[in-house]
């Protein structure tokens, strides 16, 4: 009964730290003003980002990016669209960019 216990207590924490994580990349939904693609692609260039594709994800309410970090590494990133502040940024390999 104990071991049963231990596991659904070590299930739903897991369940949670990554429904947590999740959540952490998604962008906040406020009434400010949406940035442009434009002032974000100029911004991100400025701060030595290569942008191969920026777009706007209603789902996640988070600018998509696809290209280069300032440290040349190829990364799919998140920015929040009304401060472009960086939310989430992962390294991928060349072909899981399209």
């Amino acid at each position: 009964m104990l071991k049963i216990v231990a596991v659904s207590s070590l299930l739903a924490i897991s369940v949670n730290s990554g429904a947590a994580t999740l959540e952490a990349k998604n962008c906040p939904v406020t009434d400010g003003k949406v940035m442009k693609k434009t002032a974000l692609k100029l911004r991100l260039s400025e701060q030595g980002y290569r942008i191969i594709n920026v777009a706007l994800d209603e789902s996640t309410h988070c600018f998509h990016l696809y290209g280069f970090n300032p440290k040349k590494l190829r990364i799919k990133a998140r920015f929040n669209p009304y401060s472009g502040e960086l939310v989430y940024e992962e390294r991928v390999k060349k072909r899981e960019i399209k």
